[in-house]
């Protein structure tokens, strides 16, 4: 079975001085980035040295946010499995036909985009625009696109990109679940005690919001992915000698991590823009700066985060290379606000799915 093994570089770690971002984070969050240190959870490496943590880190850190917060748990409007595996089934024949069996079909880049960041197109309404990846995509002739629908919704329509060269992503991560499903994971001794081990410490510092027998489930997804993903990578790496490939969501890890790792290990370049908002408490762009120089940590990160601006970059703490380059999509609207007359009776209150029924309570107290 290999190596499993937690391993300690130089003795235990030692704690660094505070980056900037630190004094502005929550307490329940400052806490888990020092207990993430203290109890070596990114020491825990699989007998190819991909750090273990870095897989379920990212649903550790949402149910404890949950939990800590108070949040109504459902975020976005669920995709049930059922309306995954049949909604789109021509799409499932595709990516298999297109992805693991010989053709002649290069790129110079691939994206691992989601559907959630597509919008109405005014000047073509059959083609939707991507407000993240628009720009990107004008910077290569030929592009490989992976995309993840939102709320069920999928589509090959997109400004810029060839709708063939558009594909299902769900299809590999069914692949990579079937994967779990018939493999028999954690038959050795060594790599059962290696594995509860990251279990129980993994309900400690979640405070049972995620539990042992949860976390043995999550480690055992974590394995499947790593086996089907390399595959996949692969068969990806023939079809795209750019070697460049810009990955949504890179720093929340989870099986990004999975294909960040298989990435690199084909020498790719990764690439993230930046989505939405981030800031000193958003887990998945703040990390303990002690594990940086970690063996294998660096490997499941993106090389190059792509920031709206300067002041984003400064507020979080990532080992990825930090870039501000700006967003045009966002841009497009900075004349048009500037250009109307200010309203001083109005307020503009964001929210999200998390917090809307507090946030619509504060707008009425506001408005009366």
């Amino acid at each position: 079975m290999g190596n499993f093994r937690k391993e300690h570089d130089n003795g235990t770690l030692t704690k660094t001085k505070e980056n900037n971002c630190s004094l502005m984070r929550e307490h329940w969050f400052d806490s888990f980035l020092e207990q993430e240190v203290d109890m070596g959870l990114w020491n825990y490496r699989d007998d190819k040295g991909f750090p273990v943590w870095a897989g379920i880190r990212n649903i550790v850190a949402t149910r404890l946010e949950i939990n800590e917060k108070g949040y109504n748990s459902t975020i976005h409007a669920p995709t049930s499995r059922f309306d995954y595996v049949f909604r789109y089934p021509l799409e499932h024949f595709r990516v298999t036909k297109d992805m693991f069996f010989p053709n002649k079909n290069k790129y110079d880049a691939c994206f691992f985009v989601s559907a959630g960041d597509l919008v109405n197109n005014s000047a073509d309404p059959t083609k939707k625009i991507d407000r993240v990846y628009e720009g990107y995509y004008n910077k290569f002739d030929h592009n490989l696109v992976f995309q993840i629908p939102y709320q069920g919704k999928f589509t090959r329509q997109v400004k810029g990109i060839e709708p063939s060269n558009i594909y299902y992503f769900p299809t590999i991560q069914i692949f990579a679940k079937l994967t779990e499903i018939f493999h028999t994971y954690f038959t050795n001794k060594k790599e059962r005690n290696f594995f509860l081990e990251i279990a129980q410490k993994t309900e400690a510092i979640s405070k049972a919001t995620v539990s042992k027998a949860r976390a043995l489930k999550l480690l055992k997804g974590i394995k499947a992915h790593l086996h089907f993903y390399r595959l996949f990578v692969r068969k990806v790496a023939e079809r795209v000698p750019g070697k460049k490939v810009f990955l949504n969501c890179g720093c929340y890890l989870g099986h990004n991590a999975i294909l960040s790792w298989h990435f690199h290990s084909q020498g790719f370049t990764i690439i993230e823009p930046q989505h939405g908002y981030i800031g000193p408490n958003h887990y998945a762009y703040n990390y303990p700066t002690e594990i940086f120089n970690l063996p294998g940590v660096q490997e499941v990160f993106p090389d190059y985060f792509l920031t709206f601006g300067e002041k984003w970059g400064q507020d979080i703490s990532i080992p990825s290379q930090i870039i501000p380059v700006g967003n045009k999509y966002l841009e497009g609207y900075v004349g048009t606000i500037q250009s109307e007359k200010e309203d001083k009776q109005t307020i503009l209150v964001v929210s999200q799915g998390t917090v809307t029924e507090r946030m619509v309570e504060i707008a009425k107290a506001i408005a009366t």
